[in-house]
């Protein structure tokens, strides 16, 4: 019955990804799209800019005040993992995962070797975080697409479909704990910067 039911939904799921790639092709093929990218690029070949205080900081400057500031708010904001609900914990990925990113745009404005290693631990910790609250992140799709997936089965499979989804939703189940863990940890790591 587990082999039945996991065929059927690994079916279904592919049948899912195939449909949201369908969807995403047409979103960047879209008029709309284009049109986006020609007014960004008018944008940048006008010169236009948008004038702040910060720019007349020097850039290395503002991107280890930049830095400091999110990763103070990403620490703060991640004390209370296993109290956070799906999206919260979504949110504080993507908030990391930005911080990342930044980390890599600005690492050739911090040329010494304590500041690139500082910068490597950094996005370790960062990458470490990224990955745990992305697997858990892929739990609650999964959960949410497995159950839709049981309760609109064909008759003819329902129950092995079921059974397939409570079985693959209870082993996910028992990797939550740990990944919560090692994210809260590395958000803590993240003290020293």
């Amino acid at each position: 019955m587990l082999h039945k039911g996991g065929k059927a939904i690994k079916k279904e799921f592919a049948a899912r990804r195939d449909l949201a790639f369908a969807r995403a092709t047409a979103a960047v093929n879209s008029e709309h799209y284009r049109s986006l990218l020609i007014d960004a690029l008018q944008w940048i070949e006008g010169g236009q800019r948008i004038a702040s205080e910060d720019a007349r900081t020097p850039i290395r400057k503002f991107a280890a005040r930049l830095l400091q500031r999110h990763i103070k708010k990403l620490r703060k904001s991640g004390r209370d993992l296993d109290k956070m609900s799906s999206l919260e914990r979504h949110k504080l990925r993507i908030r990391a995962k930005k911080i990342r990113y930044a980390v890599e745009f600005f690492e050739r404005l911090f040329q010494s070797g304590r500041e690139q290693k500082q910068l490597a631990r950094l996005s370790k910790h960062l990458k470490k975080i990224q990955n745990a609250l992305g697997s858990l992140n892929d739990f609650v799709a999964h959960r949410d697409m497995a159950v839709d997936a049981a309760l609109k089965a064909p008759p003819r499979n329902g129950r092995a479909r079921a059974f397939a989804s409570g079985v693959m939703l209870g082993r996910e189940e028992q990797a939550v704990k740990p990944l919560l863990k090692v994210a809260a940890k590395e958000v803590r790591g993240l003290a020293g910067f």
